[in-house]
């Protein structure tokens, strides 16, 4: 939104300068020189209003924004990926090293499901109020995977989290392949 708001600025500047040269430089002015000046003056309008439209839109969807600041908005397309949901039997671990850079005594918690994006976990009420976390994920395979991101939204006890980095496709093939098995080979 602040590039947004630079960028519209920088366009009334711009429009701003060619009206102040069309006065003083060109009172009357004919020609290509006149279709010019139009063309300025309506395609610095026109892009100031859009967005000035996407300020205020974005502006309007503030309030649904999570502890973080981030709202819908900001991660518009999150179900867009594919993603893992875990059977209470085979769950992997979250363990928390770090967060908002302070060192963390490891809290694990329980993964309820899995995404390269993100994902979400149950929260026993040791966590309390963070923003950012890193860690690693272990699976029940025995293979684990180096984690870090911040926390989306919190309801009841359970916490979604974007990570900085997604996790590698071949990883939760790899986990999908496990709980599809599992999900077989169970009555």
């Amino acid at each position: 939104m602040r590039q947004q708001l630079i960028t519209t600025f920088a366009l009334f500047i711009i429009l701003c300068a060619a009206l102040l040269i069309k006065v003083v430089y060109f009172p009357v002015i004919y020609g290509y020189i006149a279709y010019y000046f139009i063309s300025i003056f309506w395609i610095c309008g026109m892009l100031m209003a859009i967005f000035l439209l996407n300020i205020v839109w974005q502006a309007f969807f503030a309030s649904k924004t999570t502890k973080t600041g981030l709202s819908d908005i900001a991660w518009p397309n999150r179900r867009k990926t594919f993603r893992i949901i875990y059977p209470s039997a085979m769950r992997p671990k979250l363990v928390m090293e770090t967060a908002d850079n302070q060192k963390l005594r490891n809290l694990e918690f329980p993964v309820l499901d899995l995404s390269q994006e993100g994902g979400c976990f149950l929260n026993d009420g040791s966590l309390g109020d963070i923003d950012q976390f890193s860690g690693c994920i272990y699976f029940d395979s025995g293979d684990h995977v180096r984690v870090a991101g911040h926390f989306i939204r919190q309801s009841d006890n359970q916490v979604s989290v974007r990570f900085n980095r997604p996790i590698h496709w071949s990883t939760l093939l790899q986990e999908q392949r496990r709980v599809m098995s599992y999900l077989k080979s169970s009555p």
